[in-house]
């Protein structure tokens, strides 16, 4: 698998963005920034959405998931405490990715860009504790 990753810029979400690239390639994985099959965000939605603007024109190729950094994040799906979690569930496909795809319409002078959302397999995580 080619895999990228877009990280916020702070030193926390750096470190974690250096250690998830040493595990992708210790399963295989090749780092592959300008032509990836996936982009792993580590930040929050600000970060998702840029990585999303960087591959703009890969939409058809490529999968997103994320993991927030922050103190919320409606767009990335997994905290900083999941991230082994995250790790088992990337390895094993059982992740929840975002594909997205973009479709032009010309109208005039003025172009329009709808964008579709298909998601994959839904996140693996164990039931609250007395469930």
């Amino acid at each position: 698998m080619k895999f990228a990753i877009v990280e916020r810029g702070d030193a926390y979400s750096k470190e974690l963005a250096d250690y998830i690239k040493e595990r992708c390639q210790q399963e295989g994985w090749q780092y592959h920034k300008s032509n990836p099959d996936l982009i792993i965000s580590i930040g929050g939605d600000g970060t998702m959405l840029r990585s999303i603007h960087e591959y703009l024109d890969q939409l058809d190729s490529v999968c997103f998931v994320g993991i927030h950094t922050g103190t919320l994040g409606f767009l990335t799906d997994y905290t900083k405490q999941e991230i082994h979690l995250f790790l088992h569930g990337l390895f094993n496909k059982k992740l929840l990715f975002l594909r997205l795809s973009r479709s032009d319409k010309q109208s005039g002078k003025s172009k329009n860009l709808r964008f579709l959302a298909e998601l994959g397999a839904a996140p693996q995580r164990s039931p609250p504790h007395g469930a």
